[in-house]
């Protein structure tokens, strides 16, 4: 049975995998217990668990697509649902910065019960179920963005195409904005559709799961 390291979101956590236990062999990292080391000891921890593939969601697909361009040659396959491959320009890093910025400030200055409404109601799950996890500390929320906002990630994407025929991108039908990203930069990569789903993939779990296996046989 191969192995995939998978990588949670914002707000998520390991068990948002476990619907792949009965297929693959799953090793769900939590993500908070590494916010604050660089990446190239995320690197390094990775490859310490040997996988045959990496698999990330929104903020997770990030970082596992910056610890596979440390070393592309390590894994066989990299997933990614509702991923994005870092920001090209200054001028749209600035922007991101700004958004960012919002977050941070609601997350310090709201409860967590009053953040948790403040998200679930952004624009981006307008099609998604809510979610309602445990509270997190601040000092760990604010690192998803001091220390791996998307305005800091480095720009992957020409590295990604090099090895297109090893990565699956994800995407939900109403998750307009990141199909257009998809639509406009991701032309020549491997990018499927899931029907009826928006931007919280995690939540059809069957399709995911079947997508998977497709790829995965």
């Amino acid at each position: 049975m191969k192995k995939i390291v998978c990588f949670h979101g914002f707000m998520g956590s390991p068990d948002d995998f476990d619907f792949l236990k009965d297929q693959f062999k799953i090793d769900a990292i939590n993500i908070e217990t590494i916010l604050s080391l660089s990446i190239n000891e995320i690197s390094e921890f990775v490859k310490s668990k040997r996988p045959d593939f990496l698999l990330g969601y929104s903020f997770g697909a990030r970082l596992a697509i910056q610890v596979y361009c440390t070393d592309p040659n390590s894994y066989e396959k990299l997933f990614l649902l509702g991923g994005h491959a870092g920001l090209k320009t200054e001028t749209e890093r600035e922007k991101r910065v700004l958004v960012e910025q919002e977050f941070l400030r609601n997350i310090n200055e709201k409860t967590f019960e009053k953040f948790l409404v403040y998200w679930n109601n952004l624009d981006i799950f307008k099609y998604d179920k809510k979610v309602n996890p445990l509270p997190r500390p601040k000092n760990i929320m604010n690192l998803y963005f001091k220390n791996w906002g998307l305005s800091m990630q480095p720009y992957c994407l020409e590295t990604l195409l090099k090895y297109n025929e090893k990565v699956h991108w994800f995407f939900g039908a109403n998750d307009m904005k990141y199909r257009k990203y998809a639509e406009e930069f991701l032309v020549s990569m491997n990018v499927d559709i899931i029907e009826n789903a928006g931007h919280r993939l995690l939540q059809q779990q069957n399709e995911v799961k079947s997508k998977l296996m497709r790829y995965l046989s």
